[in-house]
């Protein structure tokens, strides 16, 4: 029997919508994830100090492996924590947005956790919505 003929429309829908959110919950989990490996290894504080740096240059100010921070850049970029510069011809360049940095980062350089906070007021408040339906 096939389970798919059996749902209804609305039940349909309740199931892709649900199996979206874990999708989005599991994206938003790397992305957390990878927010913090870069406080810990101190990939922003140098993105902070030293705007625009190849992922080659950032690895030789945190002592780090070029391939690993490559890859964990392009990964910031693509989830919007960061914003790349560049075209085939050149190295692309990295920079902690303005106006995201604003609040995240406090004097002496830290990741501020506020962020994460926001993040659990915004995954409470979906919480909410949906349980309300």
């Amino acid at each position: 029997m096939d389970a798919k003929a059996d749902l209804s429309t609305a039940e349909a829908q309740d199931r892709d919508d649900f199996a979206n959110r874990l999708f989005t919950d599991a994206l938003g989990a790397f992305t957390i994830f990878s927010v913090h490996i870069g406080d810990r290894l101190g990939f922003y504080r140098a993105l902070a100090q030293n705007p625009g740096l190849t992922s080659r240059q950032l690895a030789g100010r945190t002592g780090t492996h070029e391939r690993y921070v490559r890859e964990w850049l392009e990964h910031q970029a693509t989830s919007c924590v960061l914003e790349a510069h560049g075209n085939a011809s050149s190295a692309e360049r990295f920079h902690v947005a303005m106006d995201r940095a604003l609040g995240h980062f406090e004097a002496g350089g830290e990741f501020s956790p506020g962020l994460f906070a926001v993040g659990l007021q915004h995954q409470q408040n979906r919480e909410e919505a949906v349980s309300s339906h």
